[in-house]
């Protein structure tokens, strides 16, 4: 399904070539790009980037940063990439895509790219260029690939520090996503199998960013949680497995079943750090109203009971991971930052990265949320039909119990995570750049503004500000 849109300054031209050949060619697809039919006048739209150069950054893609963010279709893209799909006409979305995860692919940690680090920031300012100047054309339609180049797009903004630039983006890619109905899951009936997916894949990714810029830059969620709810969590079959599925062929048992999960699927990842994503938009709703109408003291007391609910929720999603997602923080000193890790494993240490960290950043937003429904509670005016008028020497006492009760919850938190961090190696927490600075940031800040003096909440924040700034540097290239 293609959508038609007003003319705009602010996006692309209208080629409606998606990734998925097979999937498009009933939306439109033009002629040229369903036959192969190549331009004699095409120029090579990747000669920036030498064809050696750009298949290693494609490898480290998928290496690295698909366990992170599963799009597009590796079988389909690898099929494309071969055949160089680039040189036929009417590509320009498809040559966008490919640039933005050369993008991703080059805000890796040095010493994974096969290039200098002067080198990589030039190559990520000649990428991006092409993408920003690929997104502000005027355009008709847009396929989904779309949506992830303004995230790449985005990625790159906010590592160069242009926060702005980067809510911007993201909230041009959210506009979009409703606009396509991603939001319902009515949408996904009417879509072909593989499409389907690789369109809930782009909801999620635009639904997480959205809570992640809640959380880490103090921003207002975007999205409604009332008409999101309904939208299905991502399927947990990898690329393969799915493109079976979309064949009618068998599907290995294993592929779908946690249990029988011994395969590290880059989809098992992506499924729960949507779930924890989803349970953080339970909380923000829940915030957002409460900001907006203050709820009366009678009805606080349910608020607090709702939101211990939800964090236990949070607690028990990652339970019952796959074996190969487990991490027991407690065993850090078992493996150090910088013990090396196997190629064939790398992929998972960067998942249990991202989902582990993700807990606790949104448990520390539960917890804050926590202390102010308490601090209104006995800060509002007692019920005028009180058995016993409330005393103000009670009020302040349970102000101050609340505070107390936060601070131990917060520094169980910053607890956590060190340990979390402690064993994993650096390296490899880096691949999600920006995201988990922004994330360990704001688990750390809190012990500038809470720490009380203490010797406990002191050492922390000497340990956070010694990691980031070697995660920092590690990650850090801005142009």
């Amino acid at each position: 399904m293609r959508m038609r849109q007003s003319k705009t300054t602010t996006a692309c031209d209208g080629s409606p070539a998606g990734a998925y050949p097979g999937a498009w060619l009933s939306n439109g697809v033009p002629a040229a790009a369903a036959t192969g039919a190549v331009s004699p006048t095409r120029i090579d739209p990747f000669a920036p980037l030498p064809h050696a150069l750009l298949t290693r950054l494609v490898q480290l893609y998928f290496e690295y940063k698909f366990w992170l963010a599963p799009y597009p279709h590796r079988p389909s893209f690898e099929r494309d990439f071969a055949r160089r799909r680039e040189q036929q006409a009417g590509q320009d979305e498809w040559v966008a895509l490919v640039y933005g995860m050369a993008t991703n692919a080059l805000m890796l940690p040095a010493r994974l790219l096969p290039v200098s680090a002067d080198e990589a920031k030039r190559l990520v300012m000649v990428s991006f260029e092409h993408m920003m100047g690929f997104l502000k054309r005027e355009y008709d339609e847009y396929s989904v690939d779309r949506l992830y180049i303004i995230a790449c797009a985005a990625n790159v903004a906010q590592g160069n520090g242009h926060t702005a630039l980067c809510r911007e983006l993201i909230g041009s890619m959210i506009f979009l996503a409703v606009q396509r109905n991603l939001d319902r899951e009515s949408t996904y009936a009417a879509l072909p199998p593989l499409e389907r997916e690789m369109s809930r894949r782009i909801w999620w990714l635009v639904y997480c960013a959205d809570r992640a810029g809640a959380t880490c830059e103090g921003a207002r969620p975007v999205l409604n949680e009332e008409t999101c709810a309904g939208v299905a969590l991502p399927s947990t079959l990898d690329d393969e497995a799915l493109e079976l599925a979309t064949a009618g062929l068998e599907v290995p048992l294993s592929a779908d079943d946690k249990a029988e999960a011994r395969s590290p699927s880059p989809l098992w990842g992506f499924f729960y750090s949507a779930a924890q994503w989803r349970v953080a938009g339970k909380i923000y709703s829940r915030r957002e109203r409460d900001q907006a109408i203050p709820p009366e003291p009678g009805t606080i007391l349910q608020r607090i009971v709702e939101l211990d609910e939800i964090i236990e929720e949070l607690d028990d999603l990652l339970v019952d991971v796959p074996a190969f997602l487990a991490l027991k923080p407690d065993a850090a000193a078992v493996r150090t930052p910088d013990t090396p890790v196997a190629t064939s494993k790398q992929g998972i240490v960067v998942q249990q990265s991202n989902i582990w960290v993700t807990q606790q950043a949104i448990r520390l937003v539960a917890v804050q949320y926590r202390r102010e429904l308490v601090d209104l509670r006995w800060s509002a005016a007692p019920p005028p039909n009180a058995v016993v008028p409330r005393s103000d020497i009670l009020a302040v006492h349970k102000l101050h119990e609340n505070e107390r009760a936060f601070l131990a919850s917060r520094d169980l938190i910053v607890g956590t995570l060190l340990s979390v961090l402690q064993a994993l190696p650096l390296e490899l927490v880096a691949v999600n750049t920006c995201p988990a600075i922004s994330m360990i940031r704001f688990v750390a800040s809190t012990l500038l503004t809470d720490h009380g003096g203490d010797s406990l909440s002191l050492g922390h924040l000497q340990q956070y500000i010694d990691y980031l700034s070697r995660l920092e540097s590690c990650v850090y290239r801005r142009i």
